[in-house]
This record gives C-alpha cells, sequence and structure tokens, in this order.
C-alpha cells in the first residue's frame, strides 16, 4: 500500500503545470481601476480581475443591498482626515437604513477601510539612501 501511495506522490511531483490552465475555474472579468497598471499584459491581467470579482462577490453576498449602497456612498465621501472617536459621523448614514438593517450597517461602516487614507503605490518605495527604514513592529510596539 505504501509503495502504491509514493508512486502516486511521484508522479504527482512530476506533473507540469500549464500557465492559464486554472483561469477557467473563475469567471471572467474586468480589470478593476485599482489593478490597472496589469493592464499591459493580458495574460497577467486575467488572474486578478477573475480574483478581485470573486473576493467581491463573496463580499457582497452576506450584506444586505441598502447596507452595501450606504457604506459605498460613505466611504466615496471620506476624504482621509481623521474621523476622530465619536460615533455621531455614522447618525446619518445609519439613517438611511430600515432599523433592521442598523446593526449590520453600523459594523460595516465601523470596518470599511478609509480607502482615500490609503497610500498611493509610489509612497510604497524603497527609502532614499542614506535614510533608515521604518519598520512596522518597532513604529507601533508589536
Amino acid at each position: 500500500m505504501l509503495r502504491v501511495l509514493i508512486g502516486l506522490m511521484r508522479a504527482s511531483v512530476r506533473a507540469t503545470a500549464t500557465p492559464g490552465t486554472s483561469l477557467s475555474l473563475l469567471p471572467a472579468a474586468p480589470l478593476p481601476p485599482d489593478l490597472d497598471r496589469a493592464a499591459a499584459d493580458p495574460r497577467i491581467a486575467d488572474a486578478p480581475a477573475r480574483g478581485t470579482a470573486a473576493v467581491d462577490r463573496v463580499g457582497a453576498e452576506p450584506v444586505p443591498e441598502p447596507v452595501r449602497e450606504v457604506v459605498v456612498a460613505e466611504t466615496a465621501r471620506r476624504d482621509g482626515t481623521d474621523p476622530g472617536l465619536g460615533r455621531a459621523r455614522l447618525d446619518a448614514p445609519l439613517g438611511e437604513l430600515p432599523s433592521g438593517e442598523r446593526p449590520v450597517g453600523e459594523l460595516a461602516l465601523l470596518t470599511a477601510p478609509d480607502l482615500p487614507a490609503l497610500p498611493e503605490p509610489d509612497s510604497l518605495r524603497r527609502p532614499a539612501p542614506g535614510t533608515a527604514p521604518v519598520h512596522a513592529p518597532a513604529l507601533t510596539g508589536t
């Protein structure tokens, strides 16, 4: 029995992967605008486009449509400044929701990323020569 198992394992190790064969596992999708730098090579762009669309579909399923609309509108309004610690900023968007969907809306709004506050890709460059790199654990104490 062990010899058979070893033979099967060796055969699978020798198998070679053909680029692009796994793309059919997810349906075709357009490339999101934030990944447009991959558009230069369709072979590269296709995988993240399909993967992003799949994650978006799965992530949207448990959230009711009115909550999704409020979260999308609210994150679009954010300008990247610190909103502060109070919950008063949630009153207006939560007021747009039916009372039964407000707890889900509150959680979604509190955990939605502040997209405009994310760094642009060029801010993730390596430090200039002669400057010390900043390490997140040292910066945050973790």
